[in-house]
């Protein structure tokens, strides 16, 4: 019973175990993009929107678990940290905010494909509020928040 051999053999399943339940959520969110993706291409638009909440929830999801504050699942300046030059040091944050909002985006460019013009826009008012949030942190993302203004723009039009 008290082998060592034995005990860090189950360590290393252990580890094993572990490393891939923690990939799990960004297989499932990759899976869940391609799907909607899929279903957009089939004009099956509400299994598309569907899938693209799925991601925002699932990320969000994985933000809170992994940050243990933000309940809203918004990213505030208060709790962005910045290395010297600027940049934010929690970059899977930056990346998994990144993903929430092009799910909103693109969420509104169904919407807007059905004219469903005011859920549209509200979709692409939750992306533009984390696009600006996120812009602050890194300035290629201007053209990301423009995308949406367009977007935002062309909808209002309608």
């Amino acid at each position: 019973l008290d082998d060592p051999s034995v005990a860090s053999n189950n360590i290393g399943k252990d580890d094993a175990k572990v490393e891939r339940i923690r990939r799990m959520p960004g297989t499932f969110e990759k899976m869940l993009q391609i799907m909607a993706i899929m279903y957009r291409k089939l004009d099956m638009y509400d299994k598309a929107v569907e899938c693209y909440n799925e991601v925002s929830i699932l990320l969000t999801r994985m933000e809170l678990s992994s940050s243990h504050g933000d309940n809203n699942g918004i990213l505030n300046d208060a709790k962005v940290t910045t290395n010297m030059n600027g940049e934010c040091d929690d970059i899977n944050l930056i990346q998994q905010k990144e993903k929430v909002a092009s799910s909103s985006h693109s969420i509104g460019d169904i919407l807007f494909d059905t004219g469903e013009y005011s859920r549209a826009l509200e979709s692409y008012n939750e992306a533009l509020q984390l696009r600006r949030l996120l812009a602050k942190y890194n300035n290629c993302k201007e053209l990301d928040v423009a995308s949406t203004l367009c977007c935002k723009g062309a909808t209002l039009l309608k």
